[in-house]
């Protein structure tokens, strides 16, 4: 959606496929001039997922391109009819690196279905290192088979606003707090159940914080349910799926980040665009994601009083540095989507030597 937003749509026209009945950018696609396809997803009936890419076949191969997000390998149904013996060009983007979730079986399948992916893909991108070796291999990143496209934002959307932050937080009635924030997907990969116990300690030693859980998820209920019998329940706000995130990082003084794997955690950099200090997952989120100062890594293993005792000492540096000089880091060291859109069209064009593309 990034890069939708900030493509030449005079020259290239973008279409989606997503799984599921319904999503949030579905208006703003729209109003792009772009078309969505629905799919049912594949936990939820497999057959019925099988058939409704296959009868879309002849829909999605009349593309001069294809545009494959990948974080795990075990299912390319899609990917393997829709580029054999297909003359679209193929473009595959790595954005995870391995779970710990996955059983044998899912692993083997996703070694296997790596095979596939090289094969048939034409350009294959990865949003780091790690995340190029998860799904392409070690061996086509170290041939420098694997581009690393850098996950870069709007950095004008998240540089810090006082009008906004003034705005936002009495708007969700934080006004005097300390507010401690995590944007995320709920899911196990996203550790909010984590955030939950590293926030318990944390209130035990200062009752003026609260915790702004951001997204939605299969997760998301039951973890609702369980801090309601916890005395911090009235001070953490569920917020759900929202298009406003930029806006409610204004609000934000911290920002955790304790994911059990990342392919990059886009979520940093904007985080880190909007002046805050992140503390986050190490050794499973990639170093490239501290582009500035305001990043620090922790092991999940230390746990959650640890993370707690970090976080109210990095709270306490809060004032002493301006939130406004980040921007300009994030833009020198390629993190700005003006420049990305730019190079992704010039790309595509290239490609497909300046036509009208799709």
């Amino acid at each position: 959606m990034n890069l939708y937003r900030h493509i030449d749509r005079n020259k290239i026209k973008m279409d989606f496929v997503i799984e599921g009945d319904s999503s949030c950018y579905e208006t703003e696609i729209k109003k792009l001039g772009g078309e969505i396809f629905f799919v049912t997803p594949k936990r939820e009936n497999l057959l019925k997922n099988i058939n409704e890419y296959h009868s879309l076949k002849k829909v999605v191969c009349k593309y001069d391109f294809l545009y494959f997000n990948f974080s795990v390998l075990y299912y390319i149904y899609p990917f393997y009819i829709y580029s054999i013996k297909n003359k679209t060009k193929i473009i595959s983007h790595a954005h995870n690196i391995e779970s710990n979730f996955l059983n044998k079986l899912y692993k083997f399948l996703h070694k296997f279905n790596r095979k596939v992916i090289n094969r048939c893909s034409n350009y294959k991108f990865a949003c780091s290192v790690e995340a190029g070796e998860w799904i392409f291999g070690k061996k086509a990143v170290r041939n420098h088979l694997v581009e690393i496209k850098k996950n870069a934002i709007n950095l004008n959307d998240f540089k810090f606003n006082e009008e906004i932050r003034e705005t936002k937080r009495k708007e969700i009635g934080v006004d005097q707090k300390i507010v401690i924030g995590n944007t995320g997907r709920f899911t196990e990969q996203k550790n909010q159940k984590f955030a939950v116990k590293i926030f318990d300690e944390i209130y035990k030693k200062n009752k003026n914080v609260t915790l702004l859980l951001i997204g939605d998820g299969p997760l998301k209920k039951g973890l609702e349910d369980e801090t309601k019998f916890l005395s911090v329940y009235n001070n953490i706000k569920f917020l759900g799926e929202r298009t406003d995130v930029n806006e409610l990082l204004q609000a934000m003084d911290f920002f955790l980040f304790p994911s059990t794997y990342e392919g990059f955690g886009i979520a940093l950099i904007e985080a880190q665009a909007a002046g805050l200090m992140c503390l986050a997952s190490k050794d499973v989120i990639p170093k490239a994601a501290q582009v500035t100062p305001l990043l620090e890594f922790k092991s999940l293993e230390d746990g959650e009083e640890a993370w707690s005792n970090r976080i109210l000492e990095m709270i306490n540096t809060v004032n002493n540095y301006d939130r406004n000089g980040f921007t300009n880091l994030l833009e020198k060291n390629g993190y700005s989507i003006d420049k990305t859109a730019e190079d992704f069209s010039t790309f595509i064009l290239k490609q497909c030597e300046g036509e009208k593309s799709v």
